[in-house]
């Protein structure tokens, strides 16, 4: 693996940051990669979760030694930090991301619809809100405002 592959290597970040060369396309698709491997991560999590309590409230965990009892517990702090520390990496990227696009929206070199359209579609939410977040980005009011 190369240094520009390590997300967390500042020659990966001026790559990614480097705007002329991103599309569209690019950046939706590194999005949903993103969104995928958080989702992945909190599953993960979860399950950490739910298998810690059930250890809790196991019987033979509860009359074990003192130090089956520290054990225990340090490998899963240790798990969780691995996960809460990749969602954080992942989260970033996100952000960033999505700042790019917007840049390149204001700059002209994206189609604001096109990304109207995607914020919709990822929030998942109606063109109403998703409308209205846009121009407070760009820094206008909507169209059902001005009616």
């Amino acid at each position: 693996m190369t240094a520009a592959d390590d997300y967390t290597s500042p020659t990966y970040l001026k790559r990614l940051v480097n705007v002329s060369k991103l599309s569209e396309d690019a950046i939706e698709n590194d999005l949903l990669t993103v969104f995928s491997e958080i989702e992945q991560h909190i599953r993960v999590a979860e399950e950490l979760r739910s298998q810690w309590f059930q250890i809790l409230s196991d019987n033979f965990f509860r009359q074990s030694g003192g130090g089956e009892q520290i054990l225990m517990p340090s490998k899963f702090r240790a798990a969780a930090g691995v996960i809460k520390e990749r969602v954080l990496r992942f989260g970033t990227r996100s952000l960033l991301k999505d700042q790019i696009y917007q840049v390149q929206v204001k700059a002209e070199v994206a189609s604001s619809d096109r990304r109207l359209q995607w914020l919709g579609k990822e929030a998942g939410e109606d063109s109403a809100n998703v409308e209205a977040t846009f121009c407070v980005e760009r820094g206008t009011s909507s169209p059902a405002s001005q009616a």
